[in-house]
């Protein structure tokens, strides 16, 4: 299901339960053109999908466009949701389509957003084994993956998807 501005309910499909959910971002920009100020007004979207594969246990998440750490916190929220459903603790979460727009300040601040979600569901973060893929070892995710490991979280950089899978199912012999 598709909702706009908001996250979409999730119903059965296919293979596990899961859905399509799309958030709209508005970005204002000041652009000065022959000294006149003009502000210019961007829409992004930013679409992402949170399902359970029953064939390897593991909840997907997928995220397509600019990711703020607002827009982590509802998809947190949602992965957490499937997970309690599920009693499932693998989480991969490709960010290969994302632009990541967040600070180190924000960064620094995810362990306990991530905690704090999912202790609201029910869930103690520390029996989670989590990968995320993305195609570059940027700084910011380096910090962001030493953050996490820093506190007790098990967490792990990958650059494709079946090598991410493989060491969530155990199968650590691809390695990075």
């Amino acid at each position: 299901m598709r909702g706009r501005g908001r996250i979409a309910e999730h119903a059965h499909k296919g293979l596990g339960y899961g859905g399509i959910a799309t958030l709209d971002k508005i970005r204002s920009s000041d652009i000065l053109n022959q000294g006149t100020r003009r502000r210019i007004v961007v829409e992004t979207t930013l679409t992402f999908t949170a399902s359970y594969n029953p064939s390897n246990q593991i909840i997907e998440v997928d995220i397509q466009g600019e990711l703020t750490i607002e827009i982590i916190k509802q998809i947190s929220v949602e992965a957490f949701r499937i997970a309690s459903e599920q009693n499932c603790r693998l989480i991969l979460t490709d960010l290969n389509r994302a632009v990541i727009r967040l600070s180190f300040l924000d960064i620094y601040q995810l362990p306990t957003l991530f905690s704090e979600t999912a202790r609201s569901a029910g869930l103690d973060i520390h029996e989670f084994k989590r990968a995320f893929v993305a195609p570059t070892r940027l700084r910011d995710l380096m910090f962001f993956e030493t953050v996490l490991l820093n506190r007790s979280q098990n967490v792990r950089h990958f650059y494709e998807v079946d090598a991410a899978r493989a060491w969530l199912s155990g199968d650590d012999s691809r390695g990075w």
